[in-house]
């Protein structure tokens, strides 16, 4: 396996920008959850405990779906304080999304130390599929 990871963070004006690339949605979707809880917290805390939750979601197109996706993520952590950790995502006619996720649980007292993201926006996104690589950039609003 090599080292590089799936995800990159690239210089942007007030914003973060992060590029994805996957060999299928499954992964793209999953490695930008896995971004995102990074930039969210960038050092590992201790977590309270593990949580499984399914998320069910269905855009009129696959950026719909991503955006969707990040920011659902997102919500469950400013709603009820859980970090992604790991899904297993599945898709139906590529705008229906099912994935079975795993979040952890983050502690009152180690909340403080959240990097605030509003949320994952459209600024030119969108996602493309060349030579058997899925790719995209988001921009996340910070």
């Amino acid at each position: 396996m090599n080292n590089e990871k799936p995800y990159t963070f690239n210089a942007h004006t007030a914003d973060i920008s992060m590029t994805v690339t996957a060999k299928s949605y499954a992964e793209l979707f999953l490695q930008a959850a896995c971004g995102l809880a990074l930039q969210i917290f960038p050092e590992k805390v201790p977590f309270k405990n593990s949580i499984e939750k399914e998320i069910n979601l269905h855009a009129d197109t696959i950026e719909d779906l991503f955006v969707d996706w990040l920011n659902d993520i997102l919500y469950l952590f400013y709603t009820e304080h859980m970090l992604f950790e790991s899904a297993k995502i599945e898709f139906a006619a590529s705008i229906n999304l099912s994935a079975k996720c795993i979040f952890n649980n983050i502690a009152v007292e180690d909340r403080k130390y959240a990097k605030e993201i509003k949320a994952a926006t459209y600024h030119n996104l969108k996602i493309t599929h060349e030579n058997y690589t899925y790719k995209t950039e988001v921009i996340l609003d910070v």
